[in-house]
């Protein structure tokens, strides 16, 4: 709740201005701010689509919590800035459903090599 009001009252989310960076993981991070960004208005979420966009394009995990944790929540909500027509649009803007499934495909196995063996696999 903490997070909510930070982000009513100040227009900041978690991580901001090194808020809370120390205390917690980046995961715990994220899940906040989008929790947040689901419960605040629709103008204070108006200055955040460039970084929901972000997480949406980001990989396919990270597509599906933004979905699950902002989206969902706020679908029913009409002219939300950040509903499913926000979605819809990020997703419409790539030229064919190939290329944008591809971005996903790849950022995904991307991390996954990553994770496994500590480096990045490009140029391979």
């Amino acid at each position: 709740m903490a997070a909510v009001i930070l982000l009513s009252k100040h227009g900041w989310l978690v991580g901001d201005k090194d808020l809370w960076t120390e205390d917690l993981s980046e995961d715990n991070i994220i899940d906040l701010r989008l929790s947040a960004l689901s419960y605040a208005s629709m103008e204070t979420t108006g200055v955040y689509k460039g970084w929901v966009e972000t997480k949406l394009k980001e990989s396919m995990p990270s597509c599906r919590k933004t979905l699950e944790k902002l989206v969902v929540r706020i679908a029913r909500m009409e002219n939300h800035p950040l509903g499913p027509k926000f979605v819809h649009d990020i997703l419409t803007c790539f030229s064919d459903v190939a290329s944008r499934d591809l971005i996903f495909l790849v950022l995904t196995i991307s991390q996954r090599i990553k994770k496994k063996f500590g480096r990045d696999m490009v140029g391979i």
